[in-house]
């Protein structure tokens, strides 16, 4: 996506940066298995998954805002125009042949 905001970026750098923080914090959780340790480990494990969560899902929600506050929408097709009768349907000699 284009033009971007900047705040978008950050929330998402600090999302991915909190996502590692919960994939170590969960691997020395598990390297200090039954141990005093293990229980800070799962508490840090918790708190780093849960803010990454936070940040990249609000960092959907301002590309979102500012999609819906630019108004930047697809442009619709034009509308093909539908005949009223029979005798304004193409004829046979106007249609494309097959080769």
């Amino acid at each position: 996506m284009k033009n971007r905001y900047w705040i978008c970026y950050l929330l998402d750098y600090s999302g991915v940066i909190a996502l590692i923080g919960a994939a170590v914090s969960l691997g020395l959780a598990l390297w200090f298995q039954a141990s005093v340790a293990e229980a800070m480990w799962l508490k840090a494990f918790a708190y780093s998954l849960g803010s990454s969560v936070a940040l990249l899902l609000t960092a959907r929600i301002c590309e979102l805002a500012g999609i819906l506050r630019n108004g930047t929408a697809v442009a619709a097709p034009a509308q093909l125009e539908t005949p009223d009768n029979v005798e304004s349907l193409p004829s046979r000699e106007r249609l494309p042949q097959a080769a």
